[in-house]
């Protein structure tokens, strides 16, 4: 009785020993062929290089409807020690930090294999305002570039969207184009938290366009925005022309905006 427990303990080690090592050597678009089938339809991938511990992919596209998110040269290193303790522990890397015209950022993701909790820290995500704005349904045609600029101090998956969340969000070199050319817009900064599960951010710090707004993604991806516009009296004479197009300010000289 002891050899035979012997015997399937000693398999056991190698069995593990020998799966350890297949992943250990295993090219990246071995594991992504295997994964495929189980992918998104709406996800496809480019060229991938690398082992499943440390590799790229050329270029990574996720469709859904008539918009198009593209993420170029995102890499990863996935920490092996972390599967001991039942986690997947992942540095991501993804597009130029020098080309403002894409989307770039990095962070630390962890995934519990058996609690199935996702968490993100340190996160530093960048995205071009010109794409950003022609995914938005905005009350006024508005056209504008420059790059937003979002820090994930820490994230953890909940539902419908978040367990926690505290980050920041602020814009940099905004400009928009009004009717005698471009002109430039001072930070926007917003602070990003969980509550009931939605995600929420609140831009409330003092901007050249006045700015009060609370915005809330909700289930099922009920986007609200809601506050007010009040821009200084240094700004182009088309900004103030654009804002009466939201009706009548209240006695403050707000303009009501919705979303």
């Amino acid at each position: 009785m002891k050899n035979i427990k012997k015997t399937i303990g000693l398999t056991l080690v190698l069995l593990i020993t020998f799966f350890i090592f297949v992943l250990h050597l295993m090219p990246a678009n071995v594991a992504v062929s295997i994964a495929k089938p189980y992918l998104p339809k709406q996800l496809s991938l480019g060229a991938v290089s690398g082992s499943i511990w440390q590799g790229s992919v050329s270029q990574v596209q996720f469709k859904d409807r008539n918009q198009t998110l593209v993420l170029n040269k995102l890499s990863w290193t996935l920490s092996a020690t972390s599967l001991l303790t039942a986690n997947l522990v992942a540095d991501i890397k993804f597009g130029n930090i020098r080309q403002k015209e894409e989307y770039s950022g990095k962070g630390n993701i962890k995934f519990g294999l058996l609690s199935n909790e996702l968490t993100v820290t340190n996160a530093n995500l960048r995205a071009p305002i010109t794409q950003l704005m022609a995914q938005a349904n905005l009350p006024l045609p508005i056209n504008a570039k420059g790059r937003v600029t979002v820090k994930v101090k820490e994230y953890q998956l909940g539902q419908p969207y978040c367990k926690a969340l505290n980050a920041d969000i602020s814009t940099q070199q905004l400009q928009i184009q009004g009717l005698s050319g471009w002109f430039a817009i001072d930070e926007i900064a917003a602070k990003g938290k969980c509550k009931s599960g939605n995600i929420t951010f609140a831009v409330n710090k003092e901007n050249d366009l006045g700015l009060q707004l609370d915005i809330v993604l909700a289930a099922k991806n009920k986007l609200t925005v809601d506050g007010f516009i009040k821009p200084k009296a240094n700004m182009p004479k088309d900004v103030h022309d654009a804002v009466k197009f939201l009706g009548r300010p209240d006695p403050q000289g707000r303009y009501k905006v919705s979303l």
